[in-house]
């Protein structure tokens, strides 16, 4: 999460970090995409479905629920976009790059558009993982027997 805020994070000295991710090539966009959303996607979702079993069933906890859905549906929205848009840019960049031989100046211009996109993409995930983190840490013992 920490890590992901250095390279979204519009400031210095991290600034360049996402200029060389562009510079990286399409198919890196592209496969990048696609793995993160197989395992950032799927076990961070699995990940927060198993400790909010484990706190309200094993546990006996009361979870926020507002926070819990905020987490459910930010990091979806978030990692879903960011990594969507992230095979996109990699589709037609590489299709720019591979099949129709243009420039990399050209593909550069392809790919930078989406990462601002990607960047708020990243920040909703974060929101939402942050929420889900708060909703475990604030949860109470539940008081019934």
């Amino acid at each position: 999460m920490f890590y992901t805020l250095i390279i979204v994070l519009p400031i210095q000295p991290f600034l360049m970090i996402l200029r060389i991710i562009v510079g990286g090539g399409p198919g890196t966009w592209f496969i990048l995409g696609y793995i993160l959303y197989l395992a950032v996607g799927f076990t961070g979702h699995l990940g927060f479905s198993y400790l909010y079993y484990l706190a309200e069933k094993i546990e006996g906890r009361k979870l926020n629920r507002l926070l819990v859905w905020l987490n459910i549906l930010a990091m979806y929205v978030g990692i879903t976009g960011a990594n969507f848009a992230l095979a996109i840019a990699g589709i037609l960049g590489g299709y720019v790059s591979t099949i129709l031989h243009s420039p990399s100046e050209e593909v550069r211009l392809i790919l930078e558009p989406f990462v601002n996109p990607i960047r708020i993409l990243s920040i909703v995930a974060i929101v939402g993982v942050l929420s889900g983190i708060t909703a475990l840490y604030l949860s109470k013992e539940n008081l019934t027997i």
